[in-house]
């Protein structure tokens, strides 16, 4: 069972959250996951990512900034389209076909639980062309007297075709057929294109400087490859990283 995981936006805390992504590799030999990378040529915290180690990579590339994309969603979505034109490649060069792509983000800590939920959709083929697997779904919400839909930027996961579909986003922006605005662009290019949606839920947040000790030490002892290996998340670990994230946001 092969998997490509299609990771874009800025690198923040690389160092570790590659180490995160390798143990996926590693706790079920039954399925084989691809990364690919697509990311700005810029720095986070004193780190160049044209400096960054991307060896784990399948393929990888590191964009020159453009200035003409000014806003983050129009950046994401770049990013996202000639990430999923990398793994497209990849898939005709190498004569094969992924059985799920999951589109994310360089900076996320994604549950073991969600990946065995994308393994048992899989086998049970619930993955349609036309439906994507999200984070909590999209809600629908009224705002300003007009309905707008919402949905978390931590991952969406599917069929490749269903993937291609949602990283057409930024062509849909550019030609003004979408807002550019986080959690409502993606949300609406789903609903927009007639793409079903299905919630998944697990633990799922992004990786902030706040969390990398924890994730750190839990490396070098070997808890995090057991909470993958077990799909067993300790209740202390989901404390200890949502205090991290409340420091970030005081912080920041």
């Amino acid at each position: 069972m092969k998997i490509a995981v299609l990771l874009s936006g800025q690198l923040r805390d690389w160092k570790i959250s590659s180490k995160i992504f390798k143990l996926w590799n590693e706790v079920n030999r039954e399925i084989s996951y691809d990364f690919f990378l697509s990311t700005w040529d810029d720095s986070y915290r004193g780190v160049d990512s044209k400096d960054a180690d991307l060896s784990m990579c399948t393929a990888s590339q590191v964009i020159l900034y453009e200035d003409f994309i000014q806003r983050e969603v129009l950046m994401y979505t770049y990013l996202l389209k000639r990430n999923n034109i990398l793994k497209n490649r990849y898939e005709k060069e190498q004569g094969i076909k992924y059985n799920a792509v999951i589109a994310t983000r360089p900076d996320i800590m994604i549950a073991p639980r969600i990946l065995q939920g994308l393994e048992r959709n899989i086998k049970n083929k619930r993955l349609g062309q036309r439906t994507l697997f999200i984070s909590n779904g999209i809600i629908e919400q009224e705002e300003e007297n007009k309905h707008k839909f919402f949905m978390d930027d931590f991952y969406v996961y599917g069929h490749s075709i269903a993937v291609n579909a949602f990283a057409k986003m930024y062509d849909d922006i550019i030609d003004g057929r979408l807002e550019n605005r986080i959690h409502v662009t993606p949300a609406t290019h789903i609903v927009n294109n007639r793409i079903n949606n299905r919630s998944t839920n697990g633990f799922v947040n992004p990786i902030r400087y706040t969390n990398v000790q924890l994730l750190e030490d839990m490396y070098n002892s070997g808890a995090l490859k057991d909470m993958y290996t077990t799909s067993i998340q300790p209740e202390e670990f989901k404390v200890k990283y949502s205090v991290g994230l409340e420091q970030y946001d005081k912080e920041k």
